[in-house]
């Protein structure tokens, strides 16, 4: 499994974990997008050492590019998550996926695209199919609950990303959700549809010329590319994807200043993005 040679390569056990334990796991989720890259690592539970989770994402984040997801002959964005687990001196390989657990992530795909359709009674059904089977599917926990959210039922979203928090499931999402969604005093307040419907329209839009920019790029149209980049960023400012392309077409431009200060806004975004911060050491000096 090329994954786990990718792992057992590139991973450095920190010297903390090394020096008291003799073992240590950390379950790390990440996205494989439509052209095969790696991204959004993040640990969805803790090895109770913060430098090894690190170190989990970052070797995550260096893997090289998959082949895309595909349904019906359209690259999608696939949902993975991962143990990267150390004992007695050796990196674990991680155990073979299960037919359970491809039955299980199938669900939760369909209900994804359900999802992106606005079908939100049929996408539930379908999360709570993943959950029959995986009962702690980090993806299908937060997706439901955010389904529920999108339904009008604020308190069943909360009391599942409360019991996230509780099982250190997406823990640090779950408790952003709980933040932005979950303050008592409003918890029965009912969803603003017309604000919600204006954030899914700008979101569809951002895809949209995110996806005309990629194709731009594989055919090297770069100064075109740069501007669907920047379309996309009008509707979706923090778009990890659109930010990160937009970067490298002013390089490709020889405009370095203007990717480094794009890379330093990712950087401002998110603090534990290792692979930009190499761009910016590499380049930016």
């Amino acid at each position: 499994m090329e994954m786990a040679k990718h792992i057992q390569r590139n991973f450095a056990v920190p010297a903390e974990v090394r020096e008291t334990s003799n073992s240590a796991k950390a379950f790390i989720k990440f996205v494989v997008d439509t052209n095969g890259k790696v991204v959004s690592p993040g640990v969805t539970k803790s090895s109770g050492n913060k430098e090894f989770d690190m170190e989990a994402v970052r070797v995550i984040s260096t893997m090289p590019l998959w082949e895309p997801g595909r349904d019906k002959n359209r690259k999608v964005r696939v949902y993975m998550a991962v143990p990267v687990s150390w004992k007695d001196g050796g990196i674990v390989q991680p155990p073979a996926e299960t037919e359970e657990h491809k039955k299980a992530m199938a669900y939760y795909q369909e209900g994804r695209k359900l999802s992106r359709d606005e079908r939100h009674a049929e996408a539930l059904k379908k999360f709570e199919q993943t959950l029959a089977i995986e009962p702690a599917n980090p993806f299908a926990l937060y997706d439901k609950a955010k389904t529920l959210r999108m339904m009008g039922e604020k308190i069943k979203a909360c009391e599942i990303w409360n019991k996230m928090i509780s099982k250190n499931i997406r823990k640090t999402e779950a408790e952003d959700a709980v933040k932005e969604n979950c303050d008592p005093k409003t918890i029965n307040v009912p969803v603003n549809l017309a604000e919600e419907k204006e954030k899914r329209d700008a979101s569809k839009k951002a895809a949209e010329h995110f996806s005309l920019g990629m194709t731009q790029v594989n055919q090297r149209r770069y100064e075109a590319a740069l501007t669907s980049f920047d379309k996309c960023l009008e509707y979706e400012p923090t778009h990890s994807n659109a930010l990160y392309n937009k970067a490298l077409m002013h390089l490709k431009l020889d405009n370095k200043i203007e990717a480094c200060k794009t890379w330093n806004k990712m950087i401002a975004l998110n603090e534990k993005d290792l692979e930009v911060k190499e761009l910016v050491k590499k380049n930016c000096n």
